[in-house]
């Protein structure tokens, strides 16, 4: 385990990582004395480099994606107000571009970036409604055919595949076709929240009441008809899968009831029967938080 740090005063307080590229750029952000006083950072070659931000007077920017080119992606908050987030992009010379919003929208967030430069994240009015987009070839469109409601897209992987979640239901989308996903059983909300190269999807599903303390860890992958729940530590009542790579291990978080810090888990596939996954497999991990506040805050959404 490596200590990255924290950029210089006032974001010195502390930091954290949201996404790593093969090539080892880590992205992340790193804050002042409050959570929302913070610049997002680009690490690489054991330096960290300040990103910046939208300016303004809130000054503020969160970086929760970078591809195998080095670009980065996230959203700047420029004054405060809900309606202030812009999903933005970090080029070539740590040049920020704001990726803009849906017709008609006041706020955006960008939450992961491809190969090909696809990037996905939410547009809305900043006050609760907000709607899973992709933006490419310079300009954002909401993703096809979903049904209506509230949603956010979480990642996309190099085939344009996109999961995320549209109001009770987690997706899978690709080029307008889709396949929801369903809560585990007792559960009635469902949000996918991670896709390998190979199409399997992590994610959690939720009671409504207390559905921070009561979500529980799932894959999927097309072909199957429901989710398979992954489990907690032991006396654990609630987990969350956040991400998979392409040998089928998955990161996420384990907590209880009564805990007041969540703890860090690693999911091991087990060879038999396929994508099958064993609690004894479970490792514990240094992941933090800030993966989950990064990307899964509705930034767009207020």
């Amino acid at each position: 385990m490596q200590l990255l740090g924290t950029l210089n005063a006032p974001y010195n307080v502390f930091s954290g990582a949201s996404a790593i590229n093969n090539f080892g750029q880590v992205v992340g952000s790193s804050y002042g004395s409050g959570s929302y006083n913070g610049h997002a950072f680009l690490w690489q070659n054991n330096t960290m480099q300040d990103l910046g931000t939208l300016g303004g007077t809130r000054d503020r920017s969160v970086a929760s994606g970078i591809n195998n080119v080095g670009i980065a992606v996230g959203y700047s908050d420029q004054s405060g107000v809900a309606t202030s987030a812009r999903a933005v992009l970090w080029g070539g010379g740590g040049l920020i571009q704001d990726l803009g919003t849906l017709p008609g929208q006041a706020t955006s967030s960008a939450n992961a970036i491809n190969d090909a430069n696809q990037v996905v994240g939410a547009s809305g009015n900043g006050v609760g409604l907000a709607r899973p987009v992709l933006w490419q070839n310079g300009s954002m469109q909401e993703l096809a055919n979903l049904k209506p409601g509230i949603g956010i897209a979480f990642d996309i992987n190099n085939a344009g595949q996109v999961v995320g979640y549209i109001q009770d239901k987690g997706f899978l989308w690709q080029n307008g076709n889709i396949q929801y996903i369903d809560p585990l059983p007792g559960d009635n909300y469902c949000v996918a929240s991670g896709i390998n190269e190979s199409g399997v999807v992590v994610g959690y599903s939720y009671e409504t009441i207390n559905y921070s303390l009561r979500s529980h860890a799932f894959v999927w992958e097309a072909g199957m008809s429901k989710p398979q729940a992954l489990g907690a530590l032991s006396g654990d009542t609630w987990s969350a899968a956040f991400s998979i790579n392409d040998q089928g291990q998955i990161v996420g978080l384990s907590g209880d009831y009564y805990q007041v810090a969540s703890k860090g888990v690693l999911w091991n596939p087990i060879p038999e029967p396929a994508a099958a996954m064993s609690l004894a497999s479970l490792a514990l991990l240094g992941f933090a938080w800030m993966r989950c506040l990064t990307r899964c805050t509705p930034a767009a959404g207020g």
